[in-house]
């Protein structure tokens, strides 16, 4: 390779990756919108709110749950929250989330991974469950001009040894 083309090759990329970073006025917009996503799922969990919560998925997104159990798409996932919340292990139980750690991979993508606590929830067979924490995973896209979960995986945390 020549030392002209290396140079205009090493320029074009400086170019693509400059173009392709947020300002950080639009990423501070951008983040407080997707931080608002764990303020309005908390909100609609506590309200045991099948639709609202869906509502934050897209119609094709992806949720792997804290049993590694995959739904795929909203129409699942709200079919999930509804059993689990009306009458299920998730009646009772209330869920604030800790923390959340936005990291922009584009413009328009980004990954948040959130710390929660949930409390008031139940084992299958009925019993109470002790307060948990966990992590969510959660990819986010900008469609429409709204942000928006496309895939999530949720996990529990265990205390460090």
């Amino acid at each position: 390779m020549t030392k002209t083309v290396l140079i205009s090759l090493i320029g074009f990329v400086a170019i693509l990756l400059t173009s392709a970073a947020p300002s950080a006025a639009q990423s501070a917009a951008d983040e407080a919108a997707i931080r608002q996503i764990d303020q309005m799922w908390d909100e609609a969990w506590n309200r045991h709110d099948p639709k609202a919560l869906a509502s934050l998925l897209a119609e094709d997104a992806d949720f792997v749950n804290v049993t590694g159990t995959w739904y795929k798409g909203r129409p699942a996932f709200e079919r999930l929250m509804t059993a689990t919340h009306q009458d299920g292990i998730f009646k009772d139980s209330m869920r604030r989330t800790l923390e959340t750690v936005v990291k922009f991979l584009t413009p328009d993508i980004a990954v948040a991974h959130a710390r929660w606590t949930i409390s008031g929830d139940k084992n299958r067979d009925g019993t109470a469950r002790e307060p948990r924490h966990g992590v969510m995973t959660r990819v986010v896209a900008r469609r429409d001009g709204r942000w928006i979960v496309v895939a999530a995986h949720n996990t529990n945390s265990v205390a460090p040894r």
